[in-house]
């Protein structure tokens, strides 16, 4: 069986140590780099070589930065007073992709690992507490991940940071947006009653009040229904405008309140369909005259009620 020659096992080796990289992903790649042209390999090696000697430590939160100070420690409109401490450079990357944070961070660089040998020495621990000493800091965020390691370290800070007397809260943990409660697991659910919030109270409103709104309302539409099937029938375009602006008007209505204006979109669709059977017809000698019961019989029926105003239309002559 032929081996694979000294040099590309080599690369393939290297590419190996790599996290979620497999042995056959490594040699899909180290196959890659061999057929790249040398200039493409030379500057890949620059790039990463370059990147290596440039990227370094900031000097406050320890995140990636290739200055003394990251981008987030030395803006000024950060509230510097709140500080989430993360495991992994990356972790800051996606906290700040939800834009609902406007704190500083202090990254770990790893987490509580007896087996893996990893104990708070290994950790930017140390740092944290030296950062903690002034007073501005007012609270710190734990959000390590939710798992063994980072339950315990995120135990282990909140132990840690109990005596320095500041506020120490833990990011929650629950069911996704849009997640279903059955196809949750019991963690999960138990995550999610622990730390539910109180919902904020509004103003409910009665029956009486609904049912008035939604009359006033409808009656209004109604109204302007009828100088729309008006302006329809005047064929002339000052009488058409304003029927195109309602239009708009009401998609937005519509889309904000579902069942109440199914009745009012169903009868201006429906004259909208009579209004360019009459542009039609036009060419033919034919023309209907637009009523509000007749917009909604083709709004509602779509074609089949077109063709019963029209048979209509042909009986009442």
């Amino acid at each position: 069986m032929a081996r694979m020659i000294r040099p590309l096992a080599n690369v393939h080796e290297q590419l190996r140590r790599l996290p979620g990289i497999g042995s056959k992903t490594a040699l899909r790649l180290a196959y890659h780099i061999i057929d790249m042209p040398e200039e493409e390999v030379r500057r890949l090696a620059e790039t990463l070589l370059e990147a290596k000697r440039q990227i370094r430590l900031c000097d406050i939160c320890y995140n990636l930065t290739d200055a003394e100070t990251c981008e987030v420690c030395g803006n000024a409109g950060r509230d510097h007073s709140v500080v989430c401490v993360v495991e992994q450079p990356q972790d800051v990357m996606a906290m700040e992709r939800s834009r609902g944070y406007n704190g500083v961070y202090h990254v770990l660089h790893g987490v509580l690992s007896p087996l893996d040998g990893i104990g708070p020495d290994n950790l930017r621990v140390k740092e944290l507490l030296r950062r903690l000493q002034g007073d501005t800091v007012r609270e710190v965020i734990i959000a390590t991940n939710s798992d063994v390691e980072g339950e315990a370290t995120a135990a282990y800070l909140a132990q840690l940071l109990k005596p320095v007397g500041i506020v120490i809260s833990r990011i929650a943990h629950g069911l996704p947006v849009g997640g279903d409660l059955e196809y949750a697991d019991e963690l999960t659910l138990s995550r999610a009653l622990e730390n539910r919030h109180r919902m904020e109270e509004r103003r409910s409103y009665s029956m009486q009040e609904i049912e008035s709104a939604v009359r006033d309302l409808g009656g209004s539409a109604m109204q302007g229904i009828d100088h729309a099937v008006k302006g329809l029938n005047s064929g002339t375009l000052e009488g058409t405008l304003p029927f195109i602006i309602g239009v708009l008007i009401l998609v937005v209505v519509v889309k904000c309140f579902s069942l109440p204006f199914r009745l009012i979109w169903n009868g201006i669709c429906g004259a909208v369909a009579l209004w360019f059977i009459n542009l039609i017809g036009g060419f033919l000698g034919f023309g209907l005259k637009i009523t509000v019961i007749k917009a909604l019989i083709a709004g509602f029926f779509g074609i089949p009620g077109c063709l019963a105003v029209i048979l209509w239309e042909l009986y009442a002559r």
